[in-house]
């Protein structure tokens, strides 16, 4: 075909070749909004995720101060049920005294370090993190209700403390049944601030 005869054919029939040029156009286009429409919908998921964040956040908000009041006083105290290794005389005279406020008869009380780890020292993990264990040795004499209120003063009293070992050993009977009791607890103490 020659394109005299091709233009005269275009301009005999102008709407199909209209039709064509769009259907093409429309093809074209679709292809490329195809590939944007992927970029699009992955843009619009990002921007209601981070919208979602950000609701979260607003509502969270509303309670910060009063959350981190409440943070600050669980810090305050934990600081106040810390044992101060140092003030040993002090430490041992709590127990003398929880024992007399709940009349048991205090017979010894050691302070002792952690153990310290054996075999490889590089990858021993401490058990915490900002504390460090202090071991207490106690031996006391009293009624098993009078123990009992004793190791329930500990848990509850001054220090955070988790009782190890119990061995309570029943006493003579003639002797106004008094037991005895062995305990072994650790209290935590703060490590030393590392120094920068």
């Amino acid at each position: 075909m020659n394109s005299a005869r091709v233009i005269r054919m275009l301009r005999q029939y102008p709407l199909v070749v209209a039709s064509v040029l769009v259907s093409a156009l429309l093809v074209v286009a679709l292809v490329l909004r195809n590939d944007s429409l992927a970029a699009l919908d992955a843009q619009m998921q990002q921007a209601q995720d981070r919208r979602e964040s950000i609701n979260r956040n607003s509502r969270y908000s509303i309670t910060l101060a009063d959350d981190l009041a409440r943070l600050d006083e669980y810090q305050r105290r934990i600081d106040t049920a810390l044992v101060e290794p140092q003030n040993k005389a002090s430490n041992l005279a709590y127990f003398y005294e929880l024992g007399s406020l709940c009349n048991v008869a205090v017979k010894r009380v050691e302070q002792k370090e952690p153990p310290q780890p054996v075999g490889d020292k590089k990858n021993f993990k401490p058990e915490f993190k900002s504390f460090a264990p202090i071991i207490f040795d106690i031996g006391v004499d009293g009624s098993f209700a009078d123990i009992v209120r004793f190791l329930g003063k500990l848990k509850q009293d001054r220090f955070l403390v988790r009782i190890d070992k119990l061995n309570i050993k029943q006493g003579d009977i003639l002797a106004g049944r008094v037991e005895s009791a062995d305990i072994v607890i650790t209290a935590l103490c703060a490590l030393p601030a590392k120094e920068k």
